[in-house]
């Protein structure tokens, strides 16, 4: 089981660093604006891929760039111990 967890950290891992370099050269003029336009957001397919594929069962996750805490909701539903970090003050506390 320790096998699925650390597969699905990197892959959570992964998936925070592309966004972040993403949005390091599309960043939108506020933040707090982007937040509110994608407060419905859904939890993004690869996670949900993941998880379908790997079927852990519980474990803990680092969710980099965590912004409306999308994907930290999904796990922590999940039975997952998530720590969601963000930079920007207007990402959901």
């Amino acid at each position: 089981m320790e096998k699925y967890q650390f597969l699905v950290a990197i892959l959570l891992v992964s998936l925070a660093t592309f966004f972040i370099i993403y949005r390091l050269y599309h960043r939108p003029q506020s933040w707090e604006k982007y937040y509110q336009e994608h407060i419905n957001k859904p939890v993004r397919p690869l996670l949900l891929k993941a998880f379908k594929g790997l079927q852990p069962t519980t474990g803990t996750a680092l969710d980099l760039g965590a912004g409306n805490g999308h994907e930290t909701l999904y796990l922590l539903a999940c039975s997952w111990q998530v720590y969601a970090i963000d930079a920007q003050p207007a990402a959901k506390k």
